[in-house]
């Protein structure tokens, strides 16, 4: 048996609750354009800024990372700032929408790095060929994306989206299930961030 893990940042609830009513917002728009049911809709519950994907690892493995997650990391606490809106792939149709980290990604990338050299020599993952671009994904497009017009990144440059800050104090190990009402997320641990 096997665990589906990755780690990331969680949003507090202020940030949550205001990423929850802007998404309440933009989806009323693409509703006016006949959109919104195009795409799989990320639960607020379910929103976080993920640092590192380590895939499907086996049962044996998780008791000792779920350890390592649980003492504090020597790393700065970066204030992130999340503004504006994005597509993979950035032109044409779709695959995800998302919300960009405008401020804070340096300090994330190195937030990452600590995880990776405090979890490297517990297991092995399936290393990123993309670069690092940290991003809060908004929604995933359904089989129908094929009714979204090429322009539509253009359409959403366009849409306002209100900025949300906020200073991350930890970075959970997070588990993950698939579920017919989309995907279940389990905090296995939680590492606090202390200054170096």
């Amino acid at each position: 048996m096997s665990r589906r893990l990755f780690v990331a940042v969680d949003l507090p609830a202020d940030a949550r609750a205001h990423m929850a009513a802007a998404v309440d917002d933009l989806r009323a728009s693409l509703r006016a354009h006949e959109m919104d049911d195009c795409f799989r809709w990320v639960a607020p519950a379910n929103m976080h800024l993920t640092l590192r994907f380590l895939g499907n690892l086996p049962d044996e493995t998780a008791p000792a990372m779920i350890e390592a997650m649980r003492e504090p990391l020597a790393a700065a606490r970066p204030s992130i700032v999340i503004d504006g809106l994005g597509t993979f792939p950035p032109h044409g149709r779709p695959r995800i929408l998302y919300a960009a980290v405008a401020q804070g990604t340096e300090l994330l990338r190195a937030l990452r790095d600590a995880v990776d050299a405090r979890l490297s020599p517990l297991c092995r993952w399936e290393e990123e060929t993309r670069p690092f671009a940290p991003h809060l994904t908004l929604a995933r497009a359904r089989d129908r994306a094929k009714f979204i017009p090429d322009d539509f990144s253009r359409l959403i440059g366009d849409a306002s989206w209100p900025a949300a800050a906020f200073e991350a104090d930890a970075v959970t190990l997070f588990s993950s299930r698939t579920l017919p009402a989309g995907p279940e997320y389990t905090a296995e641990a939680r590492a606090a961030l202390r200054s170096s």
